[in-house]
């Protein structure tokens, strides 16, 4: 549930309007209906790796798309976890909490269909499915293909089963996680950004409708389809 941000990035001006993969929970901007439809999910108590995928790929199967400002306009400072100055809720009772937080994964797991390849051996009866219907994801796109599309190999490797980044000093240690394509070129070079993902025939009129203009959705050459198996 990891991705780095140097993969969002883009040069300055190079494309005014870029399509994205990766929500930002600390910098988005949508109109009242994606609140009413893709709510943040409150089963999933502690979860922190997951938070933003969920809400992403939820609202992307929905039909909403997301693009990068113009400009950068905010930035956010981490400051080191052991760091007075930010607590965070790994540090108080972390032996009781983390089963909750594992329970929180394994619910995003199985609501973005990745449950198979993530914790298929994870038993049912720890998942939690409460107003399942409410916070699983929507009819328009297949969350499925979201990861296709944004070039997210979902497995379970770890450590140095793992390739670095090209751009990561070689001589510090590996982080316990995978990395995945570097989308930066896609949405410097392709009109749009990544190509656009078409919603799934007759669900255009369910709520929010699709409002077409003379430039949404975009033309059929910005479309995207999977490649064949």
């Amino acid at each position: 549930f990891k991705h780095d941000m140097r993969s969002c990035a883009i040069q300055k001006g190079s494309n005014p309007q870029a399509r994205v993969a990766f929500f930002a929970a600390g910098f988005s901007f949508s109109k009242g209906h994606r609140i009413l439809r893709v709510p943040f999910d409150y089963h999933t108590p502690y979860l922190f790796d997951g938070e933003e995928i969920s809400l992403g790929v939820r609202a992307w199967s929905w039909g909403y798309d997301f693009y990068l400002p113009t400009k950068s306009i905010i930035s956010h400072l981490y400051i080191p976890a052991n760091s007075p100055l930010r607590p965070v809720f790994w540090t108080l009772d972390w032996g009781l909490r983390w089963p909750l937080q594992y329970r929180s994964l394994l619910r995003v797991h199985r609501q973005l269909r990745i449950n198979n390849n993530l914790s298929p051996d994870a038993q049912i009866d720890l998942i939690n499915l409460d107003d399942w219907e409410r916070y699983d994801t929507g009819p328009r796109r297949d969350p499925r293909d979201f990861f296709k599309w944004a070039s997210v190999d979902v497995k379970r490797d770890w450590g140095d089963k793992c390739s670095a980044p090209p751009w990561m000093n070689e001589n510090k240690p590996q982080k316990a996680y995978c990395w995945s394509k570097d989308l930066s070129h896609d949405y410097e070079q392709v009109p749009g950004g990544l190509p656009y993902v078409p919603w799934k025939s007759g669900t255009e009129d369910l709520f929010p409708p699709l409002i077409r203009t003379s430039s949404y959705p975009p033309p059929i050459e910005q479309h995207w389809s999977p490649s064949p198996s």
